[in-house]
C-alpha cells in the first residue's frame, strides 16, 4: 500500500478525534433579555455614546433560565457603547456602528445550575454592528438593523452569540432593550476534520481517475 492509501486509511479516525472537541462540553444554551433606562450623548456630529442603567434581565430561557430577575442590584451591568457614523447615501438616514466591548454585559459570579455550576459569566461584543439614528436633540433613539449584534459569551468556555439592541430617549424618559440567542458554530477542530475529509475524497476521486486513463 502507497503512502496516499495509508493516509486516506488513516483519515477516518482523525477525524472522529477531531470532532470530539472538549470546549463543545462548556457551550451554553438558550437566549437572554435585557432592559433598563439608558442614557445617550451625543458627543459629535460623529460619535455618540450610549450609556445602561437600571439593568435587568427581563427574560431568561435555557442555560440562562437561572438568571431571570437578576438586576443591577445583584451585580448585573453592562458598559457604555459607543457608536461611530458611517457616511452612507441612505436618503437623510443616519448609520452607526459600535465599537467593540469587553465585557460588554457582567454578571460576575454566578450559578447557572445544574452541571454547568457556578463561574464567571461576561459578554464580549463584536465590532461592527449597524445602528440607525431615530430623531435628534432630547428626542432621539438607535436601533440594530441587518444582523444585529453579536458576540461570544465566556463562561468556563465560549459561546457564539447574536441579537438586537435598541435605545431611546424622549424627554426624561428614557430605556433600552438588548435581547440575545446562543448560536451553533462548528468548533475549530471540527472545522478541520471536515477538511480532511474532503481532502480524502478529493484524492481518492483523484487515484480513481488515473486508474481508470
Amino acid at each position: 500500500m502507497n503512502n496516499t492509501l495509508l493516509g486516506l486509511a488513516v483519515l477516518p479516525a482523525a477525524v472522529v478525534t477531531f470532532s470530539m472537541a472538549p470546549a463543545q462540553a462548556a457551550s451554553l444554551s438558550g437566549s437572554i433579555s435585557f432592559s433598563g433606562a439608558s442614557d445617550i450623548t451625543v458627543v459629535n456630529a460623529n460619535e455618540s455614546i450610549i450609556s445602561f442603567s437600571e439593568e435587568l434581565v427581563s427574560e431568561a430561557f435555557g442555560d440562562f433560565s437561572s438568571l431571570d430577575g437578576f438586576d443591577f442590584g445583584d451585580g448585573l451591568s453592562i458598559s457604555d457603547l459607543t457608536l461611530n457614523f458611517v457616511p452612507t447615501i441612505g436618503f437623510g438616514l443616519r448609520f452607526y456602528e459600535n465599537e467593540a466591548s469587553n465585557p460588554f454585559i457582567n454578571f460576575g459570579d454566578v450559578d447557572l445550575g445544574g452541571a454547568l455550576g457556578s463561574g464567571i459569566l461576561t459578554f464580549a461584543l463584536n465590532a461592527g454592528a449597524t445602528f440607525i439614528e431615530s430623531g435628534s436633540g432630547g428626542n432621539i433613539g438607535y436601533s440594530t438593523v441587518g444582523d444585529g449584534i453579536s458576540g461570544n459569551w465566556s463562561f468556563n468556555g465560549s459561546t457564539f452569540a447574536t441579537g438586537l439592541l435598541s435605545a431611546s430617549l424622549s424627554g426624561e424618559s428614557s430605556s433600552f432593550q438588548i435581547s440575545l440567542v446562543t448560536e451553533d458554530v462548528p468548533e475549530p477542530a471540527t472545522m478541520l476534520g471536515l477538511g480532511l475529509v474532503a481532502g480524502a475524497g478529493f484524492l481518492a476521486s483523484r487515484r480513481k481517475q488515473e486508474a481508470e486513463v
